[in-house]
Formats: C-alpha cells, sequence, structure tokens
C-alpha cells in the first residue's frame, strides 16, 4: 500500500514538473513557442501574461506642478480618472499610488503611477488613455466658462443683464481658487 501511495506521489509530481502556472491572474497573449521548440529555463519567453485587474496607468507632470501634487498627497488620497478616447461611458476610477523619485531631466517632467480596480475591463494593457489628476475639489464653487471670458486685462467677464444684452464686468471681486 505504501509503495502504491508513494508512485502515486511520483506520478503527481512529474506531473506538476511538465506545468506552468502564473503567479497572478492575468490574460495570456499569443503563445510564442510551439510544440517540438528546445526550450530552457530563463531561456525564451513562452507566452506574455498582462494583468487586466487591477491595472496600473503610468503618465507623467510638469515638474512645476510637483509642489502641489506633494502637498496635497500629504494631505490626502488623490483620485484619478481614466478617459478612453472614443469611448462614451463614464472614466474609470482609480487612485495615485506611486510618484517616481526624481525627476526626468530630459523631459522637465515626474512620473506617477495610478492603480484602477478595472472590474469592467475597459482598461487594456497598452491602450492610450487621458488622465485627469484631481488635486482639490471645491465644493459650491462658481465657474465661468471660457466662452463668458475675455481677453482683456485686467479680467472681465460677460454677464447677463436680461434676456437680450450682455455686459463686460470686472472678474477681480469674485473669491479665486487657492
Amino acid at each position: 500500500m505504501d509503495a502504491d501511495q508513494a508512485a502515486c506521489d511520483y506520478a503527481r509530481l512529474q506531473v506538476e514538473y511538465c506545468t506552468i502556472r502564473s503567479p497572478l491572474d492575468a490574460r495570456a497573449g499569443g503563445v510564442l513557442v510551439k510544440a517540438g521548440n528546445l526550450i530552457k529555463a530563463n531561456d525564451a519567453t513562452m507566452v506574455a501574461l498582462n494583468q487586466i485587474a487591477p491595472t496600473f496607468v503610468t503618465f507623467s507632470v510638469p515638474e512645476g506642478e510637483l509642489p502641489a501634487i506633494r502637498e496635497q498627497m500629504a494631505a490626502n488620497e488623490l483620485k484619478v480618472k481614466a478617459l478612453i478616447p472614443g469611448d462614451t461611458g463614464a472614466p474609470e476610477q482609480g487612485t495615485l499610488t506611486f510618484m517616481d523619485n526624481a525627476v526626468d531631466t530630459t523631459t522637465g517632467t515626474i512620473l506617477l503611477k495610478a492603480t484602477f480596480p478595472n472590474e469592467g475591463r475597459r482598461l487594456w494593457p497598452g491602450q492610450f488613455v487621458n488622465i485627469v489628476l484631481v488635486l482639490a475639489t471645491q465644493p459650491d464653487a462658481v465657474v465661468v466658462t471660457k466662452t463668458c471670458q475675455s481677453r482683456h486685462k485686467p479680467d472681465f467677464i460677460r454677464a447677463a443683464c436680461n434676456h437680450l444684452s450682455a455686459a463686460m464686468r470686472l472678474f477681480e471681486d469674485l473669491p479665486r481658487p487657492k
């Protein structure tokens, strides 16, 4: 009986040697080797694996934005939105999870990374997305649209006087965001 159990355990071990398991939940790309190819450990990539959920989006911002980002990161978790070009759905919501430790001197930018749960699998590895990094939200803020703004200095806006006319008003008396 012990010999039979040992033989079964040995057979299971041999099957284990012939099985490759991914260390993460990922989507496999095209198989890069075919039956009959000779491969050795750490010699060839057999298949490319890409993690889909959660997914990570890497983006850069100008180094001039670094003080504001660092200040807001110290205060709270920063929200990041990923807008998929051509997609009419709501933006994917994520959080800022990484800031590089140095500014890229060739571009004057700093590398950031956001993590997205990606439960709907809308974000795809290598896909181009537009990123919105939300530093702060000002509740009950009055926002003047670009069409109401003037190119004159000091700042003026066009204010509706009645249903048929508009007048230029000085913009300085309105509170500015900090």
